[in-house]
C-alpha cells in the first residue's frame, strides 16, 4: 500500500526537539475532544485476548481464551520510572441539589444547608453557590474555612427538566447570588412567590429561551449523544420553549 502524507500524524515541532521524540498535539477546538480525553483516563488498562495452545482431551472454545491485562513496553517504562500519567489542577466538588427538607443524606437538623446559606451571606454579598468550595471545604458535616488553601472548583449537580422544582432551584443556586434561605431565593422585594419557578420568572431570568439553551449547553460537555437527544425531547414535551431551535448533530 503506498504511504503519503495522509498515513502520517504531525508533530510539533519545539515539543518533538524538547522530548527527542515524535509528539502530536491537537488543540481541543470542540467538547467532544474533551469528552474523549475524560473517559479515556478513567477507561482502565488495556486488555487483550491470548490464546494458550496445547492439547486438550476435550476442546474447550471458552477456556482457550484469556482476557488479561496488556503492559506495553512504553507503559512498562512510565511506571518503572514513575512518571506522572495524568493529573489535575483542581479539585471538583459536586453540590447536590436538595428541596427544603429533603435532603437526602441523613443527619440531625439542616446545619449543612444554614451553613451554607450563612457563608454564602457573611462572606461576600456576590458569592454564588457554587463559589463556596473555593474557600470552605466539607469536613465532619460542617463548612470549615481552608486552612492551607487548595485549589478547587464547585460543580453544581445536574437536573433533568422532568423535576421542575429541583431544576428552577438549581436555575437559582446559578443565578442569584448570597441567598439566606429557599425563601429568599424565590423571593423579589417583598413578594414571596410559591415555588421556585414563579420566583425565576418574576426576576426576568425566564423572558427568553435562555434557560433551555444553558441547560443543553452544560449537558453537552458532559453527556453522550443519545442522551443529548433524549434532554432535548424532554424540553419540547414537559417545558414548552418559546422558539424551538435546534442545531445540534
Amino acid at each position: 500500500m503506498p504511504l503519503t502524507d495522509v498515513h502520517i500524524a504531525l508533530a510539533g515541532s519545539s515539543a518533538t526537539k524538547k522530548y527527542n521524540c515524535h509528539v502530536n498535539v491537537e488543540i481541543c477546538a470542540t467538547n467532544k475532544a474533551i469528552k474523549y480525553i475524560y473517559k479515556y483516563v478513567y477507561k482502565g488498562s488495556d486488555m487483550t485476548t491470548i490464546t494458550i495452545d496445547g492439547a486438550e482431551m476435550e476442546p474447550n472454545e471458552i477456556r482457550q481464551y484469556l482476557l488479561g491485562r496488556y503492559i506495553s513496553p512504553v507503559e512498562a517504562c512510565n511506571r518503572i520510572f514513575m512518571h506522572p500519567k495524568q493529573g489535575s489542577t483542581h479539585s471538583v466538588v459536586n453540590l447536590p441539589v436538595q428541596l427544603e427538607e429533603m435532603n437526602m443524606v441523613a443527619y440531625r437538623g439542616l446545619a449543612s444547608t444554614a451553613q451554607l446559606y450563612n457563608i454564602i451571606y457573611r462572606g461576600s454579598r456576590s458569592k454564588l453557590t457554587e463559589d463556596v468550595p473555593t474557600k470552605y471545604r466539607w469536613d465532619n458535616k460542617k463548612w470549615k474555612p481552608y486552612k492551607k488553601y487548595v485549589p478547587s472548583i464547585g460543580r453544581i449537580v445536574h437536573v433533568s427538566p422532568q423535576d421542575p422544582d429541583r431544576f428552577y432551584l438549581r436555575f437559582l443556586f446559578c443565578h442569584r447570588r448570597s441567598p439566606k434561605s429557599y425563601e429568599d431565593l424565590r423571593s423579589v422585594g417583598d413578594i414571596v412567590y410559591p415555588t421556585f419557578r414563579d420566583g425565576a420568572f418574576a426576576l426576568g431570568y425566564l423572558e427568553d429561551d435562555q434557560e433551555w439553551s444553558q441547560c443543553l449547553t452544560e449537558a453537552a460537555a458532559e453527556k453522550m449523544p443519545y442522551q443529548l437527544r433524549q434532554l432535548f425531547a424532554i424540553v419540547l414535551v414537559y417545558s414548552l420553549p418559546t422558539r424551538v431551535t435546534y442545531t445540534g448533530g
